[in-house]
């Protein structure tokens, strides 16, 4: 994946192109500025002819980790069902 961060102001015209150039490459907008993408050369050619300043960044999706917490192999679960009940009757 690619991030292209537009460092010039952009006319309409050129936002709107940019726009159904993103649909075409199933690209998405991050921010105001700042596109994903997996293929930037038809919006880098585009920018190019109409004179606009960007960069280009290449973006790793971070990984994240599973938050639910796993026994240990050398440990055994206790069923649920087998815990006994105090009561406070007796």
């Amino acid at each position: 994946m690619k991030l292209i961060y537009i460092k010039s102001t952009m006319e309409p015209k050129d936002y709107a192109a940019l726009r159904s150039l993103l649909k075409q490459e199933q690209g998405e907008k991050l921010a105001p500025y700042v596109f994903k993408l997996t293929n930037t050369e038809t919006i880098q050619e585009y920018l190019r002819k109409e004179k606009i300043t960007y960069e280009v960044y290449s973006w790793e999706e971070p990984i994240t980790k599973k938050s639910a917490k796993r026994p240990r192999e050398d440990e055994e679960e206790e069923p649920t069902s087998s815990k006994k009940r105090r009561r406070d009757d007796e």
